[in-house]
């Protein structure tokens, strides 16, 4: 798909399954007029695809996730692109992510140079309004390139890993590192689970490291880790970006 615009659809701009899908020079805007994204709408969604690559696109203003890869998606490539105001709605439907990429339950892939505005609005519990969520997915656990999720040299608001019990689906090997990130109160960085395991944080070789941070202030406790909000210090402590650049 090639220089192409998808808007004012009722509840997907672009969506797709396959092998070697290159979406360059896109635009997804105005879309999902009518279906809850809690259950499925926004600016793309894309399952059971192997390399897929999104270049170049600009994907804003749509009711739920912007770019989002759910269900078996491997060796991706989101690249160099914007995603930005993508919502979530007043009740009942406000309990729901619209994450601007957003990864669910899917494998390896890389996630860099793309710009994610901080969220002004949005679903702000957990993690759920992080700009890049990485929700029960993670690489095989190689050194090899594609097999880990690689996210890098990114400009956003904040990036979250959120580990749920999605069968065999978990966060791991996700290294996060070389971003820029400005969070404002209504996101929170780091990792979060709910199935009574610290492996996230532990085991399963998921990294925070050489990031830089806009922050308010020093006291800042937007972090999360070790099912505990944290400020800078805290995280660092934590093992966390130690050569991570914190402004305030």
């Amino acid at each position: 798909i090639l220089n192409t615009t998808s808007h004012d659809n009722y509840q997907l701009g672009i969506g797709g399954l396959g092998s070697d899908i290159l979406l360059d020079v896109v635009a997804s805007h105005h879309n999902n007029l009518q279906f809850r994204p809690s259950w499925e709408g926004g600016g793309s969604k894309f399952s059971k695809t192997i390399r897929l690559t999104v270049r170049n696109s600009h994907i804003y203003l749509n009711l739920g996730p912007g770019l989002w890869l759910d269900n078996d998606n491997d060796k991706y490539l989101i690249e160099d692109s914007i995603s930005e105001f993508n919502f979530t709605t007043t009740p009942p439907d406000v309990q729901a992510s619209s994450a601007d990429i957003f990864i669910e339950i899917s494998q390896s892939g890389i996630i860099r140079r793309n710009t994610c505005p901080p969220k002004t609005t949005g679903f702000n519990a957990w993690l759920w309004n992080a700009n890049i969520l990485i929700a029960a997915s993670g690489g095989s656990g190689n050194t090899v390139d594609d097999t880990i999720i690689d996210i890098y040299e990114n400009i956003v608001g904040s990036i979250g890993l959120i580990q749920q019990n999605r069968e065999a689906h978990i966060v791991q090997n996700v290294k996060v590192h070389n971003n820029n990130m400005t969070p404002n109160n209504l996101q929170w960085i780091g990792a979060v689970q709910d199935i009574g395991s610290n492996a996230i944080f532990d085991t399963r070789g998921n990294e925070f490291n050489t990031n830089t941070y806009n922050l308010a202030n020093a006291l800042n406790n937007l972090f999360v880790w070790n099912n505990s909000q944290m400020t800078p210090t805290e995280w660092q402590t934590a093992g966390n970006d130690i050569d991570g650049v914190f402004n305030h």
